[in-house]
């Protein structure tokens, strides 16, 4: 529907709610390791404004009570990862470091996955 309206809300909308919910994935499946990091946690080098749990609630929120032509400046300004290839790539990197062994399965896995999905930079 996003997508389908031909706007840049309903763009913005498209890309960052996929940036959101890549978010709260890869926070779930790491929220119990004891390394606190930003980088590993928030997938910054600087702490964030908030969780993935906290960004999803906002983003609701502001659906339920702003006017459509405020919508753009939040998903503008929301303080996650905008590039959503990233955080499915810290997920799923999470979850192949659960099931395979690092060197012989996840090294490779990851850096096939990453060949395909990124650009080169």
């Amino acid at each position: 529907m996003w997508h389908g309206s031909h706007t840049y809300v309903g763009y913005a909308f498209d890309n960052r709610l996929m940036a959101v919910l890549a978010y709260l994935a890869h926070q779930g499946s790491v929220q119990n390791l004891p390394n606190k990091s930003s980088i590993l946690q928030e997938i910054s080098e600087t702490p964030r404004n908030g969780t993935g749990i906290s960004v999803a609630h906002d983003l609701v929120q502001m659906l339920a009570d702003s006017e459509p032509p405020a919508w753009a400046q939040f998903v503008d300004t929301m303080d996650i990862e905008r590039d959503y290839y990233i955080t499915f790539g810290c997920f799923f990197a999470t979850v192949f470091s659960l099931i395979m062994p690092f060197q012989a399965g996840v090294k490779w896995v990851m850096t096939t996955l990453a060949d395909a999905a990124l650009k080169p930079d």
